[in-house]
């Protein structure tokens, strides 16, 4: 019998190929996943990785994000698939978090992401680039994107879920207790870390608000 069926994540299972190479276009001003500062690597708030999700063939995507420390999730649907769209979805939406709340952002090497240099200068936040292939160096992304798929398959029409039952999907994640937090959820252990933040901002006497969305912010 084939134990695989019953795995919570029963997608086939893959194997390496030898000499593969990369096979999607080049993404302008790349940089690298190796200058990333190492406070990243470290697990300092404030670094995020970043990936794009297709569904109903390729037809459909949503974009989701984790911050690295706290493993908060946020998603969005871009207007469509191009690299404006994409580009604009993370502008419309990271501004909102104080800049120490959105340092850098790791993505994967696919074209729509190649507007970055658009994301660096609209929010500060820096963008690095995974190396292809290697998802690994996303694995926090890859596994919240694993969950989302529990509830949200490839097939899925996303035109059939609303703004808020798919926030209400985000929600349900960001408020799963883990136990690499001591059971804490990444919502609580998200307000800590803006709490610290909002501390440091009252002893400097600088004023401090966001509205960043608990878990999801639909682009139309």
């Amino acid at each position: 019998q084939n134990l695989k069926q019953h795995l919570r994540r029963a997608h086939r299972i893959r194997h390496k190929k030898k000499g593969r190479k990369h096979q999607k276009g080049k993404i302008p001003n790349r940089v690298d996943i190796a200058l990333r500062p190492k406070e990243a690597d470290k697990l300092a708030f404030g670094h995020w990785e970043g990936d794009t999700m297709y569904y109903l063939g390729h037809q459909q995507t949503l974009a989701t994000h984790l911050e690295r420390r706290t493993g908060k999730m946020s998603a969005a649907r871009p207007a469509n698939k191009s690299a404006m769209s994409r580009s604009q979805e993370m502008i419309n939406n990271f501004p909102s978090l104080p800049q120490p709340a959105r340092k850098t952002m790791t993505l994967d090497n696919g074209l729509e992401n190649s507007d970055h240099k658009r994301i660096t200068e609209r929010t500060g936040m820096q963008i690095y680039f995974a190396k292809p292939y290697a998802s690994y160096q996303r694995a926090r992304n890859e596994n919240g994107n694993g969950l989302i798929r529990w509830y949200l398959p490839k097939a899925t029409n996303l035109d059939d879920f609303s703004s808020q039952q798919i926030h209400d999907i985000i929600e349900l994640l960001n408020n799963r207790p883990r136990k690499r937090h001591g059971f804490l959820t990444p919502n609580e252990m998200f307000e800590i870390e803006m709490n610290k933040l909002r501390l440091k901002h009252q002893i400097k006497g600088q004023k401090f608000n966001y509205s960043f969305s608990r878990s999801v912010a639909l682009a139309n």
